[in-house]
Protein backbone atom coordinates (compact mmCIF):
# COMPACT_ATOMS: atom_id res chain seq x y z
CA UNK A 1 0.00 0.00 0.00
CA UNK A 2 0.97 3.65 -0.53
CA UNK A 3 -0.68 7.04 -0.28
CA UNK A 4 -0.79 7.85 -4.00
CA UNK A 5 -4.39 7.48 -5.15
CA UNK A 6 -5.02 6.42 -8.73
CA UNK A 7 -7.25 8.81 -10.67
CA UNK A 8 -9.04 8.60 -14.02
CA UNK A 9 -7.33 10.46 -16.85
CA UNK A 10 -10.09 13.02 -17.32
CA UNK A 11 -13.39 14.19 -15.96
CA UNK A 12 -16.33 14.91 -18.24
CA UNK A 13 -17.96 18.21 -17.30
CA UNK A 14 -21.28 16.83 -18.59
CA UNK A 15 -21.39 14.71 -15.45
CA UNK A 16 -21.29 17.81 -13.27
CA UNK A 17 -24.30 19.79 -14.49
CA UNK A 18 -25.81 21.46 -11.43
CA UNK A 19 -29.49 21.01 -10.60
CA UNK A 20 -31.59 24.05 -9.80
CA UNK A 21 -32.99 23.10 -6.38
CA UNK A 22 -33.05 25.72 -3.64
CA UNK A 23 -30.18 25.53 -1.12
CA UNK A 24 -27.79 27.69 0.88
CA UNK A 25 -25.71 28.44 -2.23
CA UNK A 26 -26.69 29.32 -5.78
CA UNK A 27 -26.77 26.63 -8.51
CA UNK A 28 -23.64 26.53 -10.66
CA UNK A 29 -23.64 27.31 -14.36
CA UNK A 30 -21.58 25.07 -16.65
CA UNK A 31 -18.88 27.76 -16.79
CA UNK A 32 -18.83 28.09 -12.99
CA UNK A 33 -18.65 24.31 -12.57
CA UNK A 34 -15.77 24.15 -15.08
CA UNK A 35 -13.85 26.89 -13.27
CA UNK A 36 -14.52 25.30 -9.90
CA UNK A 37 -13.26 21.91 -11.07
CA UNK A 38 -10.15 23.40 -12.66
CA UNK A 39 -9.31 25.09 -9.36
CA UNK A 40 -9.65 21.89 -7.34
CA UNK A 41 -6.50 20.89 -5.47
CA UNK A 42 -5.72 19.12 -2.23
CA UNK A 43 -5.24 22.45 -0.43
CA UNK A 44 -8.51 23.86 -1.77
CA UNK A 45 -10.44 20.75 -0.77
CA UNK A 46 -8.88 20.67 2.70
CA UNK A 47 -10.06 24.25 3.26
CA UNK A 48 -13.50 23.80 1.70
CA UNK A 49 -16.42 24.38 4.02
CA UNK A 50 -19.07 21.70 3.58
CA UNK A 51 -22.57 22.93 4.27
CA UNK A 52 -25.36 21.15 6.18
CA UNK A 53 -27.90 19.09 4.27
CA UNK A 54 -31.44 20.35 3.77
CA UNK A 55 -34.01 17.61 4.22
CA UNK A 56 -37.62 17.23 3.22
CA UNK A 57 -40.08 14.37 2.97
CA UNK A 58 -41.89 13.29 -0.14
CA UNK A 59 -45.15 11.42 0.17
CA UNK A 60 -45.66 8.77 -2.44
CA UNK A 61 -48.33 6.17 -2.87
CA UNK A 62 -47.59 2.59 -1.94
CA UNK A 63 -49.80 0.32 -4.02
CA UNK A 64 -51.26 -2.77 -2.39
CA UNK A 65 -52.79 -4.94 -5.14
CA UNK A 66 -54.05 -7.66 -2.79
CA UNK A 67 -55.95 -5.16 -0.66
CA UNK A 68 -56.81 -3.04 -3.74
CA UNK A 69 -55.74 -0.03 -1.77
CA UNK A 70 -53.22 2.80 -1.87
CA UNK A 71 -51.29 3.72 1.26
CA UNK A 72 -49.26 6.93 1.64
CA UNK A 73 -45.60 6.43 2.51
CA UNK A 74 -42.96 9.01 3.42
CA UNK A 75 -39.37 9.08 2.24
CA UNK A 76 -36.74 11.45 3.58
CA UNK A 77 -34.71 13.29 0.95
CA UNK A 78 -31.35 14.96 1.79
CA UNK A 79 -29.98 17.67 -0.47
CA UNK A 80 -26.34 18.74 -0.41
CA UNK A 81 -25.30 22.25 -1.40
CA UNK A 82 -24.46 22.78 -5.08
CA UNK A 83 -20.71 23.18 -4.51
CA UNK A 84 -20.66 20.14 -2.22
CA UNK A 85 -22.58 18.10 -4.80
CA UNK A 86 -19.88 18.91 -7.35
CA UNK A 87 -17.14 17.82 -4.96
CA UNK A 88 -18.96 14.59 -4.08
CA UNK A 89 -19.21 13.84 -7.79
CA UNK A 90 -15.48 14.49 -8.19
CA UNK A 91 -14.59 12.08 -5.40
CA UNK A 92 -17.15 9.55 -6.65
CA UNK A 93 -15.36 9.42 -10.01
CA UNK A 94 -12.05 8.67 -8.29
CA UNK A 95 -13.48 6.14 -5.82
CA UNK A 96 -15.52 4.47 -8.56
CA UNK A 97 -12.45 4.21 -10.78
CA UNK A 98 -10.51 2.46 -8.01
CA UNK A 99 -13.49 0.28 -7.09
CA UNK A 100 -13.68 -1.03 -10.66
CA UNK A 101 -9.99 -1.93 -10.56
CA UNK A 102 -10.39 -3.59 -7.16
CA UNK A 103 -13.33 -5.84 -8.05
CA UNK A 104 -11.66 -6.84 -11.31
CA UNK A 105 -8.39 -7.74 -9.59
CA UNK A 106 -10.30 -9.74 -6.97
CA UNK A 107 -12.47 -11.51 -9.54
CA UNK A 108 -15.94 -10.40 -8.47
CA UNK A 109 -16.53 -7.60 -10.98
CA UNK A 110 -19.96 -8.94 -11.99
CA UNK A 111 -21.52 -9.12 -8.52
CA UNK A 112 -22.71 -5.54 -7.90
CA UNK A 113 -25.02 -4.55 -10.74
CA UNK A 114 -26.31 -1.15 -9.54
CA UNK A 115 -24.70 2.30 -9.82
CA UNK A 116 -21.89 1.19 -12.14
CA UNK A 117 -21.84 2.96 -15.49
CA UNK A 118 -18.77 1.03 -16.69
CA UNK A 119 -20.56 -2.32 -16.91
CA UNK A 120 -23.63 -0.94 -18.68
CA UNK A 121 -26.05 -2.70 -16.37
CA UNK A 122 -29.53 -1.60 -15.32
CA UNK A 123 -32.37 -3.36 -13.51
CA UNK A 124 -33.73 -4.87 -16.76
CA UNK A 125 -30.38 -6.35 -17.80
CA UNK A 126 -29.65 -7.50 -14.25
CA UNK A 127 -32.97 -9.36 -14.05
CA UNK A 128 -32.50 -10.86 -17.51
CA UNK A 129 -29.06 -12.22 -16.59
CA UNK A 130 -30.41 -13.95 -13.47
CA UNK A 131 -33.53 -15.36 -15.16
CA UNK A 132 -31.45 -16.67 -18.07
CA UNK A 133 -29.07 -18.43 -15.68
CA UNK A 134 -32.03 -20.04 -13.92
CA UNK A 135 -33.52 -21.02 -17.26
CA UNK A 136 -30.28 -22.66 -18.39
CA UNK A 137 -30.16 -24.92 -15.34
CA UNK A 138 -32.39 -27.96 -15.34
CA UNK A 139 -32.98 -27.48 -11.64
CA UNK A 140 -31.70 -24.85 -9.24
CA UNK A 141 -32.03 -23.42 -5.76
CA UNK A 142 -32.65 -19.69 -5.46
CA UNK A 143 -31.90 -17.61 -2.35
CA UNK A 144 -33.41 -14.14 -2.42
CA UNK A 145 -33.31 -11.44 0.24
CA UNK A 146 -32.57 -7.82 1.03
CA UNK A 147 -30.75 -5.70 3.58
CA UNK A 148 -33.01 -3.80 5.98
CA UNK A 149 -32.45 0.01 6.05
CA UNK A 150 -29.26 -0.44 4.04
CA UNK A 151 -27.85 3.11 3.76
CA UNK A 152 -29.04 4.10 7.24
CA UNK A 153 -27.06 1.40 9.06
CA UNK A 154 -23.63 1.43 7.39
CA UNK A 155 -20.90 1.22 10.04
CA UNK A 156 -18.40 4.08 9.69
CA UNK A 157 -15.32 2.13 10.84
CA UNK A 158 -15.98 -0.66 8.35
CA UNK A 159 -16.57 1.88 5.58
CA UNK A 160 -13.29 3.73 6.26
CA UNK A 161 -11.39 0.42 6.39
CA UNK A 162 -12.83 -0.63 3.03
CA UNK A 163 -12.13 2.75 1.44
CA UNK A 164 -8.46 2.37 2.41
CA UNK A 165 -8.47 -1.11 0.89
CA UNK A 166 -10.02 0.06 -2.38
CA UNK A 167 -7.81 3.16 -2.67
CA UNK A 168 -4.78 1.07 -1.66
CA UNK A 169 -3.63 3.54 1.00
CA UNK A 170 -2.57 3.12 4.61
CA UNK A 171 -3.87 6.52 5.69
CA UNK A 172 -6.87 8.44 4.39
CA UNK A 173 -5.56 11.73 2.89
CA UNK A 174 -6.71 14.90 4.65
CA UNK A 175 -8.91 16.13 1.81
CA UNK A 176 -10.65 12.74 1.65
CA UNK A 177 -10.98 12.72 5.43
CA UNK A 178 -12.73 16.09 5.39
CA UNK A 179 -15.08 15.03 2.59
CA UNK A 180 -15.96 11.77 4.35
CA UNK A 181 -16.53 13.56 7.66
CA UNK A 182 -19.09 15.78 5.94
CA UNK A 183 -21.01 12.62 5.03
CA UNK A 184 -20.42 10.41 8.05
CA UNK A 185 -20.99 13.19 10.61
CA UNK A 186 -23.41 15.17 8.52
CA UNK A 187 -25.66 17.83 9.97
CA UNK A 188 -29.02 18.71 8.53
CA UNK A 189 -32.09 20.88 8.86
CA UNK A 190 -35.57 20.27 7.55
CA UNK A 191 -36.90 22.62 4.90
CA UNK A 192 -39.79 23.65 7.18
CA UNK A 193 -37.52 24.47 10.14
CA UNK A 194 -35.12 26.37 7.88
CA UNK A 195 -37.89 28.60 6.50
CA UNK A 196 -39.25 29.17 10.01
CA UNK A 197 -35.85 30.14 11.45
CA UNK A 198 -35.04 32.41 8.50
CA UNK A 199 -38.39 34.20 8.82
CA UNK A 200 -37.57 34.97 12.46
CA UNK A 201 -34.57 37.03 11.27
CA UNK A 202 -36.54 38.75 8.53
CA UNK A 203 -35.61 36.52 5.58
CA UNK A 204 -38.96 35.60 4.07
CA UNK A 205 -38.00 34.92 0.47
CA UNK A 206 -34.96 33.50 -1.36
CA UNK A 207 -32.16 35.71 -2.62
CA UNK A 208 -31.84 36.00 -6.40
CA UNK A 209 -28.86 36.17 -8.74
CA UNK A 210 -29.00 35.82 -12.52
CA UNK A 211 -32.36 34.01 -12.41
CA UNK A 212 -31.01 31.63 -9.75
CA UNK A 213 -32.17 31.43 -6.13
CA UNK A 214 -30.61 30.61 -2.76
CA UNK A 215 -31.81 30.72 0.84
CA UNK A 216 -28.74 32.72 1.91
CA UNK A 217 -27.06 35.69 0.20
CA UNK A 218 -23.55 34.29 0.75
CA UNK A 219 -21.57 31.94 2.97
CA UNK A 220 -20.54 34.80 5.28
CA UNK A 221 -24.20 35.46 6.08
CA UNK A 222 -24.71 31.75 6.78
CA UNK A 223 -21.74 31.77 9.16
CA UNK A 224 -23.13 34.74 11.07
CA UNK A 225 -26.56 33.12 11.41
CA UNK A 226 -24.98 29.94 12.77
CA UNK A 227 -22.67 31.87 15.11
CA UNK A 228 -25.62 33.79 16.55
CA UNK A 229 -27.65 30.57 17.01
CA UNK A 230 -30.23 31.86 14.55
CA UNK A 231 -29.89 28.68 12.51
CA UNK A 232 -29.86 25.45 14.50
CA UNK A 233 -29.03 22.14 12.83
CA UNK A 234 -29.46 18.52 13.89
CA UNK A 235 -26.77 16.78 15.91
CA UNK A 236 -23.97 15.03 14.08
CA UNK A 237 -24.87 11.68 12.60
CA UNK A 238 -23.07 8.62 14.02
CA UNK A 239 -24.23 5.80 11.76
CA UNK A 240 -25.21 5.42 8.12
CA UNK A 241 -24.79 7.86 5.24
CA UNK A 242 -27.26 10.20 3.52
CA UNK A 243 -28.89 8.82 0.40
CA UNK A 244 -28.91 10.72 -2.84
CA UNK A 245 -25.47 12.34 -2.95
CA UNK A 246 -23.29 11.68 -5.97
CA UNK A 247 -20.97 9.46 -3.94
CA UNK A 248 -23.47 7.60 -1.72
CA UNK A 249 -24.04 4.70 -4.11
CA UNK A 250 -20.30 4.21 -4.68
CA UNK A 251 -19.66 4.24 -0.94
CA UNK A 252 -22.36 1.59 -0.50
CA UNK A 253 -20.68 -0.69 -3.04
CA UNK A 254 -17.30 -0.14 -1.37
CA UNK A 255 -18.84 -1.01 1.99
CA UNK A 256 -19.88 -4.41 0.62
CA UNK A 257 -16.55 -5.50 -0.94
CA UNK A 258 -15.59 -8.18 1.57
CA UNK A 259 -19.14 -9.47 1.93
CA UNK A 260 -19.52 -9.64 -1.86
CA UNK A 261 -16.12 -11.26 -2.26
CA UNK A 262 -16.81 -14.03 0.26
CA UNK A 263 -20.40 -14.79 -0.80
CA UNK A 264 -19.35 -14.84 -4.45
CA UNK A 265 -16.48 -17.22 -3.69
CA UNK A 266 -18.78 -19.73 -1.97
CA UNK A 267 -21.46 -19.39 -4.67
CA UNK A 268 -18.92 -20.03 -7.44
CA UNK A 269 -17.74 -23.11 -5.54
CA UNK A 270 -21.32 -24.39 -5.91
CA UNK A 271 -21.26 -23.45 -9.65
CA UNK A 272 -23.83 -20.71 -9.09
CA UNK A 273 -24.09 -16.95 -9.42
CA UNK A 274 -24.47 -14.23 -6.80
CA UNK A 275 -25.76 -10.81 -7.77
CA UNK A 276 -26.53 -7.75 -5.66
CA UNK A 277 -28.51 -4.75 -6.88
CA UNK A 278 -28.06 -2.16 -4.11
CA UNK A 279 -29.83 -3.72 -1.10
CA UNK A 280 -31.43 -6.62 -3.03
CA UNK A 281 -29.45 -9.81 -3.52
CA UNK A 282 -30.08 -13.12 -5.25
CA UNK A 283 -28.15 -16.39 -5.44
CA UNK A 284 -28.81 -19.20 -7.91
CA UNK A 285 -27.17 -22.61 -7.41
CA UNK A 286 -27.80 -25.85 -9.37
CA UNK A 287 -29.51 -28.60 -7.36
CA UNK A 288 -26.40 -30.76 -7.65
CA UNK A 289 -25.68 -29.08 -4.31
CA UNK A 290 -27.96 -30.68 -1.67
CA UNK A 291 -30.61 -28.55 -0.01
CA UNK A 292 -29.18 -28.83 3.50
CA UNK A 293 -26.05 -27.04 2.26
CA UNK A 294 -28.18 -24.31 0.70
CA UNK A 295 -30.02 -23.78 4.00
CA UNK A 296 -26.69 -23.67 5.85
CA UNK A 297 -25.42 -21.17 3.29
CA UNK A 298 -28.46 -18.98 3.83
CA UNK A 299 -27.84 -18.98 7.59
CA UNK A 300 -24.20 -18.11 6.96
CA UNK A 301 -25.25 -15.15 4.79
CA UNK A 302 -27.51 -13.81 7.56
CA UNK A 303 -24.72 -14.19 10.13
CA UNK A 304 -22.12 -12.66 7.81
CA UNK A 305 -24.33 -9.61 7.28
CA UNK A 306 -24.59 -9.12 11.04
CA UNK A 307 -20.79 -8.98 11.22
CA UNK A 308 -20.87 -5.82 9.10
CA UNK A 309 -23.77 -4.23 11.01
CA UNK A 310 -26.37 -5.05 8.36
CA UNK A 311 -29.65 -6.86 8.88
CA UNK A 312 -31.07 -9.55 6.65
CA UNK A 313 -34.37 -10.62 8.12
CA UNK A 314 -34.33 -14.45 8.04
CA UNK A 315 -38.10 -14.79 7.54
CA UNK A 316 -37.91 -12.46 4.53
CA UNK A 317 -34.98 -14.34 2.99
CA UNK A 318 -36.65 -17.00 0.88
CA UNK A 319 -35.44 -20.19 -0.79
CA UNK A 320 -37.06 -21.23 -4.07
CA UNK A 321 -36.65 -24.24 -6.32
CA UNK A 322 -36.78 -24.11 -10.10
CA UNK A 323 -37.58 -27.27 -12.09
CA UNK A 324 -37.44 -26.98 -15.87
CA UNK A 325 -39.22 -30.33 -16.37
CA UNK A 326 -42.26 -28.94 -14.56
CA UNK A 327 -41.68 -25.35 -15.75
CA UNK A 328 -42.30 -24.28 -12.19
CA UNK A 329 -40.91 -22.34 -9.26
CA UNK A 330 -41.82 -23.35 -5.72
CA UNK A 331 -41.14 -21.63 -2.42
CA UNK A 332 -39.67 -23.88 0.27
CA UNK A 333 -40.61 -23.88 3.94
CA UNK A 334 -38.74 -25.73 6.65
CA UNK A 335 -38.23 -25.84 10.40
CA UNK A 336 -35.37 -23.98 12.07
CA UNK A 337 -33.84 -27.25 13.24
CA UNK A 338 -30.57 -28.16 11.58
CA UNK A 339 -31.09 -30.48 8.63
CA UNK A 340 -28.73 -33.38 8.03
CA UNK A 341 -29.77 -34.10 4.47
CA UNK A 342 -32.09 -32.82 1.77
CA UNK A 343 -34.55 -35.69 2.21
CA UNK A 344 -35.97 -34.36 5.45
CA UNK A 345 -39.74 -34.56 5.67
CA UNK A 346 -39.70 -31.24 7.51
CA UNK A 347 -39.55 -29.44 4.15
CA UNK A 348 -42.69 -28.34 2.32
CA UNK A 349 -43.14 -26.44 -0.92
CA UNK A 350 -45.83 -24.24 -2.45
CA UNK A 351 -46.18 -22.95 -6.03
CA UNK A 352 -44.71 -19.48 -6.32
CA UNK A 353 -43.08 -16.90 -8.56
CA UNK A 354 -39.74 -15.14 -8.27
CA UNK A 355 -40.10 -11.37 -7.85
CA UNK A 356 -36.81 -9.68 -8.75
CA UNK A 357 -36.14 -6.04 -9.66
CA UNK A 358 -39.72 -5.43 -10.72
CA UNK A 359 -40.11 -8.59 -12.82
CA UNK A 360 -41.86 -11.88 -12.11
CA UNK A 361 -40.58 -15.27 -13.27
CA UNK A 362 -42.80 -18.31 -12.67
CA UNK A 363 -40.81 -20.87 -14.67
CA UNK A 364 -42.95 -20.32 -17.77
CA UNK A 365 -42.91 -16.60 -18.46
CA UNK A 366 -41.38 -13.29 -17.42
CA UNK A 367 -43.78 -10.45 -16.70
CA UNK A 368 -44.00 -7.17 -14.84
CA UNK A 369 -44.96 -7.74 -11.23
CA UNK A 370 -48.67 -7.20 -10.45
CA UNK A 371 -47.81 -4.25 -8.21
CA UNK A 372 -46.38 -2.35 -11.21
CA UNK A 373 -49.44 -3.03 -13.37
CA UNK A 374 -51.79 -2.07 -10.54
CA UNK A 375 -49.84 1.15 -10.02
CA UNK A 376 -50.06 1.93 -13.74
CA UNK A 377 -53.78 1.11 -13.76
CA UNK A 378 -54.41 3.35 -10.75
CA UNK A 379 -52.56 6.28 -12.33
CA UNK A 380 -54.37 5.67 -15.62
CA UNK A 381 -57.79 5.93 -13.97
CA UNK A 382 -56.88 9.16 -12.21
CA UNK A 383 -55.46 10.74 -15.38
CA UNK A 384 -58.42 9.67 -17.54
CA UNK A 385 -60.89 10.90 -14.93
CA UNK A 386 -59.18 14.28 -14.97
CA UNK A 387 -59.13 14.39 -18.78
CA UNK A 388 -62.82 13.47 -19.05
CA UNK A 389 -63.73 16.09 -16.46
CA UNK A 390 -61.79 18.80 -18.35
CA UNK A 391 -63.40 17.83 -21.65
CA UNK A 392 -66.90 17.77 -20.12
CA UNK A 393 -66.43 21.08 -18.34
CA UNK A 394 -65.07 22.67 -21.52
CA UNK A 395 -68.05 21.35 -23.50
CA UNK A 396 -70.63 22.59 -20.97
CA UNK A 397 -68.97 26.01 -20.67
CA UNK A 398 -69.48 26.48 -24.42
CA UNK A 399 -73.28 26.03 -24.14
CA UNK A 400 -75.84 28.78 -23.74
CA UNK A 401 -76.71 30.12 -20.28
CA UNK A 402 -80.05 28.28 -20.08
CA UNK A 403 -78.43 24.98 -20.96
CA UNK A 404 -75.65 25.56 -18.43
CA UNK A 405 -78.20 26.32 -15.69
CA UNK A 406 -80.10 23.14 -16.56
CA UNK A 407 -76.88 21.11 -16.33
CA UNK A 408 -76.12 22.63 -12.93
CA UNK A 409 -79.60 21.93 -11.55
CA UNK A 410 -79.49 18.32 -12.80
CA UNK A 411 -75.91 17.63 -11.73
CA UNK A 412 -75.46 14.10 -10.38
CA UNK A 413 -72.51 12.55 -8.58
CA UNK A 414 -71.58 8.95 -7.91
CA UNK A 415 -72.35 7.46 -4.54
CA UNK A 416 -69.85 4.85 -3.35
CA UNK A 417 -71.43 2.57 -0.70
CA UNK A 418 -69.40 0.58 1.79
CA UNK A 419 -68.50 -2.99 0.92
CA UNK A 420 -68.64 -4.45 -2.57
CA UNK A 421 -71.93 -2.93 -3.72
CA UNK A 422 -71.81 -1.13 -7.09
CA UNK A 423 -71.70 2.67 -7.19
CA UNK A 424 -75.00 4.51 -7.79
CA UNK A 425 -75.87 8.03 -8.91
CA UNK A 426 -77.49 10.67 -6.68
CA UNK A 427 -78.37 14.35 -7.02
CA UNK A 428 -75.51 16.60 -5.93
CA UNK A 429 -75.71 18.50 -2.65
CA UNK A 430 -75.16 22.27 -2.44
CA UNK A 431 -71.43 21.98 -1.73
CA UNK A 432 -70.86 19.63 -4.67
CA UNK A 433 -72.98 21.82 -6.94
CA UNK A 434 -70.94 24.91 -5.94
CA UNK A 435 -67.70 23.09 -6.84
CA UNK A 436 -69.25 22.17 -10.16
CA UNK A 437 -70.15 25.81 -10.86
CA UNK A 438 -66.58 26.86 -9.98
CA UNK A 439 -65.26 24.31 -12.47
CA UNK A 440 -67.53 25.64 -15.25
CA UNK A 441 -66.38 29.21 -14.53
CA UNK A 442 -62.74 28.05 -14.60
CA UNK A 443 -63.38 26.22 -17.88
CA UNK A 444 -64.63 29.44 -19.51
CA UNK A 445 -61.30 31.14 -18.84
CA UNK A 446 -59.14 28.09 -19.54
CA UNK A 447 -57.05 28.24 -22.69
CA UNK A 448 -57.69 25.51 -25.22
CA UNK A 449 -53.93 24.90 -25.46
CA UNK A 450 -53.88 23.90 -21.77
CA UNK A 451 -56.46 21.20 -22.44
CA UNK A 452 -54.64 20.06 -25.57
CA UNK A 453 -51.34 19.89 -23.67
CA UNK A 454 -52.88 17.75 -20.91
CA UNK A 455 -54.63 15.59 -23.52
CA UNK A 456 -51.30 15.01 -25.29
CA UNK A 457 -49.61 14.04 -22.03
CA UNK A 458 -52.35 11.56 -21.08
CA UNK A 459 -52.38 10.11 -24.60
CA UNK A 460 -48.63 9.51 -24.59
CA UNK A 461 -48.61 7.97 -21.12
CA UNK A 462 -51.81 5.95 -20.97
CA UNK A 463 -53.47 5.63 -24.40
CA UNK A 464 -50.74 5.23 -27.01
CA UNK A 465 -49.20 1.95 -28.19
CA UNK A 466 -46.28 3.80 -29.84
CA UNK A 467 -45.47 6.83 -27.66
CA UNK A 468 -43.07 9.42 -28.99
CA UNK A 469 -39.94 10.30 -27.08
CA UNK A 470 -38.06 8.18 -24.58
CA UNK A 471 -38.79 7.21 -21.00
CA UNK A 472 -42.09 9.08 -20.78
CA UNK A 473 -44.46 6.19 -20.25
CA UNK A 474 -44.91 2.65 -19.04
CA UNK A 475 -45.18 1.63 -22.69
CA UNK A 476 -41.68 2.97 -23.37
CA UNK A 477 -40.37 0.90 -20.47
CA UNK A 478 -42.27 -2.21 -21.60
CA UNK A 479 -40.92 -1.92 -25.15
CA UNK A 480 -37.36 -1.57 -23.86
CA UNK A 481 -37.73 -4.45 -21.39
CA UNK A 482 -39.35 -6.77 -23.96
CA UNK A 483 -36.59 -5.98 -26.45
CA UNK A 484 -33.86 -6.54 -23.85
CA UNK A 485 -35.22 -9.91 -22.70
CA UNK A 486 -35.66 -11.06 -26.30
CA UNK A 487 -32.01 -10.41 -27.14
CA UNK A 488 -30.93 -13.73 -25.62
CA UNK A 489 -31.89 -17.36 -26.12
CA UNK A 490 -34.24 -18.74 -23.49
CA UNK A 491 -37.14 -21.15 -23.14
CA UNK A 492 -39.51 -18.86 -21.22
CA UNK A 493 -42.06 -16.47 -22.70
CA UNK A 494 -41.80 -12.70 -22.27
CA UNK A 495 -45.24 -11.14 -21.82
CA UNK A 496 -44.24 -7.67 -20.60
CA UNK A 497 -45.46 -5.84 -23.69
CA UNK A 498 -48.68 -7.83 -23.72
CA UNK A 499 -49.47 -6.78 -20.14
CA UNK A 500 -49.09 -3.07 -20.80
CA UNK A 501 -50.93 -3.21 -24.13
CA UNK A 502 -53.84 -4.91 -22.36
CA UNK A 503 -54.03 -2.07 -19.83
CA UNK A 504 -53.79 0.59 -22.55
CA UNK A 505 -56.64 -1.12 -24.41
CA UNK A 506 -58.73 -0.98 -21.23
CA UNK A 507 -57.90 2.72 -20.90
CA UNK A 508 -59.01 3.37 -24.48
CA UNK A 509 -62.31 1.54 -23.93
CA UNK A 510 -62.95 3.40 -20.66
CA UNK A 511 -62.33 6.76 -22.32
CA UNK A 512 -64.56 5.87 -25.27
CA UNK A 513 -67.44 4.84 -23.00
CA UNK A 514 -67.26 8.03 -20.99
CA UNK A 515 -67.20 10.20 -24.09
CA UNK A 516 -70.16 8.30 -25.51
CA UNK A 517 -72.16 8.90 -22.33
CA UNK A 518 -71.37 12.61 -22.21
Amino acid sequence: MNNNINKPNNFDIKNYISKSYLHFDFPLTTAEATNFLSSISTDVLCKHRYLPFITYSIVFKKYLPKEKDVKPKRRKISLSSHHDALIYKYYSEILGYNYEKYVKNNNFQLVATAYRKNIGMDSIKAAREVFNFIDQTNESWIIKGDFHHFFDTLNHKILIKNIKEVLNVTVIPNDWKKMLTSLLKFKSISREKLKSQLSMVGINSPFKRNNQRAYIKNIRMLGELIKNNQLIFSNKNNVGIPQGTAISATLANVYMINFDKQINKITKHFNGIYRRYSDDFIIVIPTTTPLYKIISFKRYIVKRSQNINLTIEPHKTKIFKFESAKSSITKLSYSNKKLKNNKSNKISSTPSSLDYLGFMFDGISVSLRPKSIYKYSYKSKRALKRLIMLENDNHISSLGNDEIQAKIQNYYVKKYPNGHEPATWRIANNYERKNYVDRIIAAKSRKINDILSFHKNVTQRYLCFNPRGKNISMMNYAIRAQKEFNKSQHSYNVVILKQVKRQIKRNQIALGKNRKNR
